[in-house]
């Protein structure tokens, strides 16, 4: 398959810090167009930094990470994209193993391929218990062993697009998008990656709300009718 168009969606949120990193670092040659949104919820410089970078700037109204999700999708599947590439703007992640994600789906074997973390710091044990937890419920739920739902770093062909355009959920889209991508036959696959420890800012996850959140999730889009 030959990557003719590749959208990278980041959502932002204050990473004034990290967001021109992250941009730069963006490999230029997987595909013959390559196009960078950033859908943004920031009261800081971040947008600025972006549009310098030489990304495109979508503000981001109202919602979470599920409804910046959404509207990457919508926006991937407006311009037509082979590919859309979803990862952070805390470079948590590294830009420069798209590659990783990317090859799954470019040889025909996933529709969904997700970044596994490989920890090269500690995760509060809080965090990393219900990271586990998710995960198995997760599995349980689409019948694949998922070792990371919560993922942020994604890249979904246009089969996936079309399927994950009818997201419900506004708070997140990490585990919903696999439960519902599973119940509709997407081939969903993970890769390892490294995902380096947060130098600038902190997580916008309140790690006593988020649980219950997310277990409403999980259980709508495992009930939800296709």
């Amino acid at each position: 398959m030959i990557l003719k168009k590749l959208i990278v969606v980041i959502p932002t949120r204050n990473e004034e810090n990290t967001i021109e990193s992250v941009i730069k670092q963006i490999p230029r040659n997987l595909a013959k167009n390559t196009k960078i949104i950033i859908i943004d919820k920031s009261n800081d410089t971040t947008p600025f930094k972006a549009e310098k970078a030489g990304a495109s700037v979508i503000k981001q109204p109202s919602g979470g990470l599920g409804t910046a999700f959404r509207l990457g999708i919508k926006i991937a599947v407006k311009l037509n994209a082979d590919i859309l590439m979803h990862v952070d703007g805390d470079f948590q992640y590294d830009p420069k193993e798209m590659p990783l994600l990317l090859k799954p789906i470019l040889s025909g074997e996933a529709d969904m391929v997700l970044g596994r973390r490989l920890l090269h710091y500690r995760m509060p044990i809080i965090r990393r218990v219900g990271n586990k937890f998710f995960s198995w419920l997760v599995s349980k739920c689409t019948s694949i062993r998922i070792s990371d739902a919560q993922t942020g770093y994604r890249a979904l062909n246009r089969r996936a697009l079309k399927i994950l355009s009818s997201l419900k959920e506004d708070y997140t889209y990490t585990q919903e998008s696999i439960v519902v991508g599973a119940k509709n036959g997407l081939r969903i696959r993970e890769v390892p990656i490294v995902f380096r420890k947060r130098l600038h800012g902190c997580s916008f996850v309140n790690i006593f709300f988020y649980p219950i959140k997310v277990l409403g999730i999980i259980v709508r889009a495992y009930f939800r009718e296709l």
